[in-house]
């Protein structure tokens, strides 16, 4: 079995939001709610930005908390995914790109005591006759007598006590700090963190930095990064992991009408493979490079929705290239 084919098995049962997710269709990525993000903005940021590049925080400064290695590689790689998400071209960094964004992020787990606590409870009580008998004194003419009470459908209450208990949370938190190509000066930093069920820093941070990242200026120049054109599919997608090492275009929601829609595909399903290359590990803008297409062309596509994978094929139709979501 393709070993992939586990992981997407949590989108079948399922989902984004908020993230702020759907809590079951992105699991187990979702946070519990939506995540607290601030952002600061210089008047120095330009709206002229095209092309950018990441760095490693570890090698800027020794106090980071990410350090040099996997993780930080694979969080680059999401940062990355983010904004080119955004329309923005990644490029490396000895082609002078327009800004340098960094990237350091940790997670930890808080736990607290939830107290003993007694409610009050409501309950459903289905109607109900109720026979009284009287029997007379002896020698009494009237004998004995019965008589009926009528006591329609109703809610009454009761108390209920539950023990105390300890629950837990994890954190995941990020800063994100953006700089000018040319004079390195910081001209935009986002600062984020989320509660989630998943103690792994890749996956439950995914959408702490998509929704900080929201909140960075879009570049309306995606169409100069993607030119072939013309036809629509509607696929829209996220590149995100469900377990940290490998990473997938996951699907959003597509729009009504367009051949995506038309042949089924849902919210949540993975794309494997597209026209037989796979799609493990490609970014963002590796996967937008090949689903944007002429009118008539045709995408041959592996898609897991559970266990089984299954092949699709869509043939893009007229109305022109969509822009990609955040």
């Amino acid at each position: 079995m393709h070993k992939f084919y586990f992981l997407a098995a949590f989108s079948a049962a399922i989902l984004l939001g908020g993230c702020a997710t759907h809590p079951t269709v992105w699991e187990p990525m979702a946070l519990t709610d939506a995540p607290s993000i601030r952002v600061y903005k210089t008047p120095e940021l330009p709206a002229s930005y095209k092309t950018f590049t990441v760095a490693p925080a570890s090698q800027l400064s020794p106090e980071t908390q990410l350090k040099e290695g996997v993780l930080e590689t694979q969080l680059l790689f999401q940062l990355r995914n983010a904004f080119e998400a955004n329309g923005y071209r990644f490029v490396k960094p000895d082609a002078s790109p327009d800004f340098i964004v960094t990237l350091d992020g940790n997670i930890s787990f808080k736990e607290k005591y939830v107290p003993v606590q007694t409610v009050t409870v409501p309950v459903w009580v289905p109607s109900e006759t109720i026979i009284t008998q009287r029997i007379r004194a002896a020698g009494d003419p009237a004998g004995t007598t019965f008589s009926a009470i009528h006591l329609p459908s109703r809610y009454t209450y009761r108390r209920e006590t539950f023990g105390g208990y300890t629950t837990g949370m994890y954190y995941p938190t990020f800063n994100v700090t953006a700089y000018d190509g040319k004079t390195r000066k910081k001209v935009w930093e986002g600062n984020g963190t989320g509660a989630s069920k998943n103690g792994d820093l890749r996956v439950a941070g995914q959408f702490v930095l998509r929704d900080m990242l929201k909140q960075f200026p879009h570049c309306a120049c995606w169409k100069e990064h993607y030119p072939a054109g013309g036809g629509r599919t509607g696929l829209q997608f996220h590149v995100l992991t469900f377990e940290g090492n490998d990473y997938y275009p996951m699907l959003l929601p597509p729009a009504a009408g367009t051949p995506a829609a038309d042949a089924g595909l849902r919210e949540g399903d993975v794309i494997l493979a597209i026209n037989g290359a796979s799609m493990q590990n490609k970014s963002f803008a590796e996967v937008m490079g090949l689903t944007k297409v002429n009118v008539g062309d045709k995408l041959s596509m592996q898609v897991s929705r559970g266990e089984e994978p299954f092949q699709i094929t869509l043939t893009a139709a007229a109305g022109g290239n969509e822009a990609p979501k955040r």
